[in-house]
């Protein structure tokens, strides 16, 4: 059985944002976010954590709202992973793998890019990681997408830059890397 696709989602959405009963759809629209098998969507995760909020019994537990920040940190600069953390619990944050997480976006939102890499290599080898996130932080997809927001945001930022900052800022070793 696949997840639900991008249109159901907007369809529930549209119908019963604050059904509880949608939760599990929610969970497993998360899950295909983060294996590229379906298109981000803010507001289909914030309901979702919304939902977890007024109905704490159907959390699935921190694997899930994890993910969803991940998924907001990978569409960097959008203010997405500011909106979400302010709505996840302090107790959820203060555990890895959102450790890293936040850790993350105060790098990325600091521009401290080459620091920002490091941090994020981490979460492939977290131990609290889920499968999910490990796998969605290695794929070459979402280095691509931080690589090139990273890009977009320095060449917005400087007219010209040594290239040795440039490399070090998307976490490549020559330009013939991806």
């Amino acid at each position: 059985m696949s997840g639900p696709t991008y249109d159901d989602v907007v369809k529930l959405l549209g119908h019963s944002a604050y059904n509880p009963a949608i939760v599990p759809q929610l969970e497993a629209y998360v899950k295909a976010q983060a294996s590229s098998k379906a298109p981000y969507y803010f507001n289909a995760n914030r309901t979702l954590v919304k939902l977890y909020q007024f109905f704490p019994h159907l959390s699935a537990g921190d694997e899930i709202i994890s993910l969803v920040l991940f998924l907001a940190l990978v569409e960097f600069p959008t203010t997405d992973f500011c909106a979400l953390a302010c709505l996840v619990p302090e107790r959820v944050q203060s555990r890895e793998p959102c450790v890293t997480l936040v850790r993350c976006a105060e790098l990325l939102e600091a521009c401290q890019f080459a620091e920002f890499w490091q941090v994020f290599g981490q979460i492939q080898t977290e131990a609290a990681a889920s499968v999910s996130m490990k796998q969605a932080a290695a794929s070459p997809e979402t280095q691509s997408k931080l690589r090139k927001s990273i890009l977009s945001l320095l060449a917005h930022t400087y007219r010209t830059a040594p290239l040795a900052m440039v490399l070090a800022a998307l976490n490549v070793s020559s330009l013939d890397d991806d």
